[in-house]
């Protein structure tokens, strides 16, 4: 009976456990298994036995045809899962290679009781779980590392990228980069890298920060040797004024900031505003308050103030720096960006940016320089967030929370734009739009191939007051829009909304490049792009509570529990204020609460009646919290603190 068992009966040599192996034909694998006296780790089990033409043992045979209750068999009895085949191919490269998703998971260790798969807080994995997939991506990485068939190697990679959009492939693969990182190991792991959309926006950060190190620019924000190279300080509620001024002229660097090095110091008086403007935002910067009577000094104090940076980019509702109609020159402070429907900032407005003073011609020099001034801005900020999460504590990292419309980051990362790109950027022009496309007699509209000059809509606004007409094509207002050529006329009026923001974009993207080369951006899309600057506005409690640490408390005191319950009952918005209360920023980095640096800390304190409101130190995310009489004292200190206690600073 051993010897049937053991014989190779087809034209390849394979077994009868072959044959079972890739039919899933699970009773007779376990059978045969049970007949074998050897064990399955020996090398001369038949669960070990490779046929005589590829050299494929049974757990090939089920990888291949994504025989899943065979694959769970095998993998049962302690099987060599890296053993390979005579071309250097273990079983994950054949499941990988036949799209058999299952068959690559249960490779992983994710679905042995189909419970693991769907672990959407269990990050990070395992150990075991994350040593077993180093091992399988590291042997595949080392077969494409010889290029020995191009066109299986090719088919290997299309599928691995694929799997990108398989959530417990993508976790997994996140995971084993985070674990290998910085480490001997990760040379194997190169070929990941080649698939940057298979990396999460925390890896793709610290895959930029390795080609950042590897060129020649000169970075010195990546130094994690020191505290700050340049500091800087900016009048409250004048922030981006000041801002403008320190890096583009040598008065305002001369006033507003001081260097530790005195001799980088002379230099950088001597070159040219742009180089020095360059060097100041690839640097190691610390921003601070200036004249504003606040004693209070660090991280805390710089999140808060980019936060007020933010508030100064935006077109506020009775601002008169800048007249949006144009009766006025901008100013080179002056803001960048309006909300569509307010011109005020609230969380949820998307901003896009302030029409130039003369659309048709050149952006004027100030209007360039403030656009220039703002991508060296975002541009520094981005290399702080990259230098955060590539070397935690080698600099700190903050927000600079704007909801820009995602339009105005697909033009700098220079992609092609269609009508679904205006859908955040002007809601109203797009269900217009689509409207048009979707209905039959557009005649009955009495549209022309024209549009208004100061408003993104049709021509006619409020109080039937006419704007100035603009044409999208020569003589446009005076040719109707048909059904025969609505498509043009649709394009056309993308393509004029487009316009009217892409020379900002334009400056903007060529500051940001400044800082960051293109082959860096370019690893992330648009969301991104805006999420690592902005940050994250949406508050986890179970999160939250699972990354706060305690003193003079424990999760289960009953102050503690009171305050949980609050927050729990808060918006998204409330938690923002709660949360920069404590922080000095409204919103998340991108890395959650993990990526706080150090952890959100609550500290209890005793009660006293002259001290009855709650303290932070924003440095060190503490909010100190005194143990109340009741929950009711609790919750109307929590809320007298958030809502009025936002800004400024003092030593207590």
């Amino acid at each position: 009976m051993l010897n049937i068992i053991r014989s190779k009966f087809q034209e390849d040599g394979s077994t009868l456990l072959h044959w079972a192996a890739e039919d899933d034909c699970v009773e007779i694998v376990e059978l045969l298994l049970q007949l074998d006296p050897s064990t399955s780790s020996e090398r001369n089990s038949i669960a070990s036995l490779k046929d005589t033409t590829s050299g494929m043992t049974p757990l090939h045979a089920a990888a291949m045809m994504g025989s899943e209750r065979v694959l769970i068999l095998l993998l049962s009895h302690d099987l060599d899962e890296y053993e390979t085949d005579n071309f250097g191919w273990t079983a994950f490269m054949y499941a990988l290679y036949r799209e058999q998703v299952s068959a690559v998971l249960l490779l992983l260790g994710l679905s042995q009781d189909k419970q693991s798969v769907t672990y959407e807080k269990q990050f990070p994995l395992p150990e075991r779980v994350i040593e077993k997939a180093y091992w399988h991506l590291a042997y595949l990485g080392n077969k494409l590392s010889r290029q020995e068939d191009c066109v299986c190697d090719e088919k290997l990679k299309k599928v691995f990228e694929a799997l990108a959009s398989v959530p417990e492939f993508f976790k997994i693969v996140n995971n084993v980069v985070n674990q290998y990182r910085n480490t001997t190991f990760e040379e194997s792991l190169n070929f990941v890298y080649a698939h940057p959309y298979m990396l999460n926006t925390m890896n793709r950060m610290n895959m930029g920060m390795k080609i950042l190190l590897s060129s020649n620019l000169d970075y010195p924000i990546f130094s994690n040797v020191g505290g700050a190279d340049i500091h800087i300080e900016l009048r409250r509620h004048k922030t981006w004024t000041d801002f403008v001024e320190t890096i583009s002229t040598a008065e305002g660097f001369f006033l507003n900031s001081q260097m530790n090095d005195s001799c980088i110091y002379g230099q950088l008086m001597t070159i040219s505003p742009l180089q020095r403007a360059v060097y100041i935002m690839s640097s190691k910067v610390m921003f601070n308050f200036k004249g504003s009577g606040e004693d209070g000094r660090g991280m805390g104090v710089e999140k808060e103030l980019f936060e007020d940076l933010s508030r100064c980019l935006v077109q506020q509702k009775d601002s008169d720096e800048y007249d949006l109609f144009g009766s006025e020159l901008p100013t080179c402070g002056g803001p960048l960006f309006m909300s569509l429907d307010s011109y005020e900032m609230n969380d949820s407005d998307i901003l896009n940016p302030i029409p130039l003073a003369n659309e048709i011609s050149q952006p004027l020099a100030v209007e360039k320089t403030r656009y220039i001034c703002f991508g060296l801005l975002i541009g520094h900020v981005i290399l702080r967030r990259i230098a955060h999460e590539g070397a935690p504590g080698s600099v700190g990292s903050v927000n600079l929370p704007l909801n820009i419309s995602n339009l105005f980051w697909k033009i700098i990362l220079r992609k092609d734009i269609n009508l679904e790109d205006i859908a955040d950027a002007d809601p109203i022009l797009y269900k217009s739009l689509v409207f048009v496309r979707d209905i039959d007699d557009v005649e009955n509209l009495d549209l022309t191939f024209s549009a208004a000059k100061h408003s993104y809509h049709f021509v006619k606004g409020v109080d039937d007051k006419v704007y100035e007409v603009v044409d999208l094509i020569e003589n446009g207002r005076n040719i109707q829009v048909t059904d025969d050529n609505k498509i043009e006329y649709i394009d056309k009026m993308v393509k004029y909304f487009v316009g009217r923001i892409n020379k900002q974009a334009i400056l903007t993207r060529k500051g940001l490049e400044l800082c960051i080369p293109g082959n860096v951006l370019s690893l992330y899309s648009e969301r991104e792009l805006a999420f690592i600057l902005a940050g994250n506005p949406r508050f986890d409690v179970e999160d939250w509570k699972n990354a706060c640490i305690y003193e003079n408390a424990n999760f289960s005191d009953e102050t503690i529990c009171w305050f949980w319950k609050f927050v729990e009952n808060l918006c998204h918005t409330e938690r923002g204020l709660l949360f920069r209360f404590a922080t000095g920023s409204s919103r998340l980095p991108p890395g959650g609460f993990n990526s706080i640096h150090p952890k959100f800390t609550i500290t209890l304190s005793a009660y006293d009646r002259n001290l009855s409101l709650p303290t932070a130190a924003t440095c060190f995310n503490q909010l100190k919290v005194p143990r109340y009489l009741n929950e009711e004292m609790l919750k109307k200190s929590l809320h007298i603190a958030i809502l009025h206690g936002n800004e400024g600073f003092t030593m207590l």
